[in-house]
């Protein structure tokens, strides 16, 4: 169960709560349970799907202004859908809830009435320092504790998320730093094409808050001026896209600078084995994906101190560079270029392994062996 998943409305929401989901299908039967308000429906409506080894029932609601009815229809739709799944005659053993609060409420919820267990994986940046969770009501701060108090395993996705939990006292004795997981075919190198011009990447979903793209964009304005032979392509799209196109045609509008908008996965892979170097400029993430990917690809990294960079950069994969300093990104930018020879490949990419499915999906399964006393390490469980 999650408050985030990839929908019909919306094919990138949750995208790494559905990865995740992957991972666990490797070594357990996965049935996924998600609830989505839709202003195209009337009535509430379900649709059942199998994608690869998951299944995955979405139940979109009607919308409503009224905030407490939105919330009312929310549940309900969580209790319809938890309903058809086991009509569906799956029996979960135990909940895995992604994204506090309300969708691990309904899991406390059904743990007090069916004595199942649940944990939660947590990947939310609003506990950060930038983001708003402190303040939200007191009402809904106490249901978050309860909620994670429950939970049979708390999971945040990186440590930098878990010392902001810990901040608000969102503590459970059971916890364990499980990173999100990319696909395989990142690992997938293809021989990199020689070209004059080093080329600089960025993949952003375009919330200029947290990603601060202007900010590459300026500190790569500032290293065109002291050589050529460089070009920025930045992947993605999102809210600040049209604000941040306009920004390049009116300040950069000379300089090599590629918009090249939403991509698939493999589009994705296909621009980092391309490039000479990914570059995250953020000013906070809870995890940071993209850092994966590009690690996986062999492509060494230029980072802000965000997320899981901390964690993983190191002097043979990337460097780090302090939040905000544009000069200081300029100046590792032109580094990174002239130091090209410094890094290898393919130790780049064994630097990622650790996130791969087949590591990530141990991991998790190791949990639910866990909760679920008596089950051999590696057979089929359950989960939703």
């Amino acid at each position: 169960m999650s408050r985030w998943y990839p929908n019909r409305i919306d094919a990138m929401e949750g995208l790494f709560v559905r990865k995740h989901a992957l991972a666990v299908s490797l070594y357990n039967e996965v049935q996924v349970l998600f609830v989505k308000e839709d202003k195209a429906v009337t009535h509430r409506e379900m649709v059942t799907t199998k994608f690869e080894n998951i299944k995955e029932t979405i139940v979109y609601y009607p919308f409503s202004k009224v905030r407490a009815l939105r919330a009312i229809r929310y549940f309900k739709a969580l209790f319809y859908g938890y309903r058809q799944v086991l009509a569906q005659g799956f029996s979960p053993q135990i909940l895995h809830v992604n994204v506090l609060t309300r969708v691990g409420f309904f899991a406390y919820l059904l743990k007090l009435f069916t004595h199942k267990p649940y944990l939660v994986s947590e990947h939310w940046s609003r506990y950060l320092p930038h983001g708003y969770y402190a303040t939200t009501t007191a009402l809904h701060k106490w249901l978050t504790r309860l909620v994670v108090k429950n939970a049979a395993y708390f999971i945040p996705v990186s440590n930098v998320l878990k010392s902001a939990l810990d901040s608000f006292c969102l503590k459970n004795p059971n916890c364990r730093i499980v990173h999100n997981t990319i696909e395989d075919f990142f690992f997938e190198h293809s021989t990199r094409e020689k070209r004059n011009v080093k080329r600089l990447l960025h993949i952003s979903c375009f919330d200029e808050k947290a990603k601060n793209v202007k900010g590459i964009i300026r500190a790569f304005g500032n290293l065109y001026q002291k050589r050529q032979d460089v070009e920025l392509v930045i992947v993605g799209t999102g809210q600040d896209f049209n604000s941040i196109k306009l920004f390049i045609e009116e300040e950069y509008d000379k300089i090599p600078i590629a918009l090249v908008g939403e991509q698939t996965p493999d589009e994705v892979a296909a621009w980092l084995h391309s490039s000479d170097v990914f570059v995250l400029f953020s000013n906070y993430e809870t995890s940071g994906v993209v850092l994966m990917e590009s690690l996986a690809s062999g492509t060494p990294v230029i980072s802000t101190p965000c997320g899981i960079a901390p964690e993983i950069i190191t002097k043979d994969n990337g460097l780090l560079v302090p939040f905000a300093d544009e000069q200081a990104l300029t100046e590792k930018m032109e580094w990174m270029i002239n130091h090209q020879s410094n890094f290898d490949k393919d130790k780049i990419s064994r630097s990622a392994e650790q996130f791969r499915f087949r590591s990530v999906g141990e991991q998790l399964s190791d949990i639910y062996t866990t909760i679920i006393e008596g089950r051999n390490k590696g057979t089929s469980g359950a989960a939703v």
